[in-house]
């Protein structure tokens, strides 16, 4: 099974581990991590690779990040350069589910990222009664 790390400004990572474990119970091999105000990006790296080397038992770890461009996103491809993570940004709450059931799949991270974007743009809709 692959590992998955979510990463976020402010609470949002906590919150959609949270909202994940609400839905589906607890998640082994799964890290959530905020980015704090006053949090240094050379502490928010520490902190996510340490989570993937804990996340990541052999076959590899997908870093799931709310935003492009963003420290959490910055800092993540800085990581994936350093481990066997994939970084997947945009992340919503269908995806993480998503992901939590793809995992174990025997598929490599980067397969089920390259799937997860695909059902994170098909889970966007517009409705209206």
């Amino acid at each position: 099974m692959i590992g998955l790390v979510v990463a976020a400004h402010g609470g949002l990572a906590q919150g959609f581990a949270e909202a994940m474990e609400l839905i589906v119970g607890p998640q082994e091999q799964f890290k959530a991590i905020n980015l704090e105000p006053d949090m240094a990006p050379e502490v928010l790296k520490e902190k996510m690779l340490a989570a993937v080397a804990e996340v990541d038992t052999g076959q590899g770890a997908l870093i799931a990040v709310d935003l492009f461009g963003g420290t959490p996103c910055n800092i993540a491809l800085a990581v994936t350069a350093e481990t066997n993570a994939v970084c997947l940004v945009g992340v919503n709450l269908g995806m993480l589910l998503e992901a939590v059931g793809m995992r174990g799949s025997g598929e490599a991270p980067i397969q089920i990222a390259e799937k997860l974007v695909d059902l994170g743009k098909e889970g966007i809709q517009q409705l209206k009664i």
